[in-house]
């Protein structure tokens, strides 16, 4: 099961990426970087399951460059 939330986690990223380079993503940019933290935060409190904490973190500093990058 942690090899599927690592391939998971890769396919979402690179996803993302993409969309970042082809089209207009501030408001995911948004929702990832308040969001992001939050959810860290909560999935440190009940589960702390690695591959959804490396997915989460990533999301939340891709959200925050991704604003950064766009402001």
């Amino acid at each position: 099961m942690t090899w599927i939330g690592y391939a998971a986690s890769i396919w979402v990223l690179l996803t993302y990426g993409v969309m970042a380079e082809h089209g207009d993503v501030r408001p995911f940019h948004w929702a990832n970087a308040v969001g992001g933290p939050i959810l860290v935060a909560t999935t440190l409190a009940t589960v702390g399951w690695v591959p959804l904490l490396t997915l989460t973190i990533t999301f939340s500093l891709l959200g925050m460059l991704g604003l950064w990058r766009t402001r």
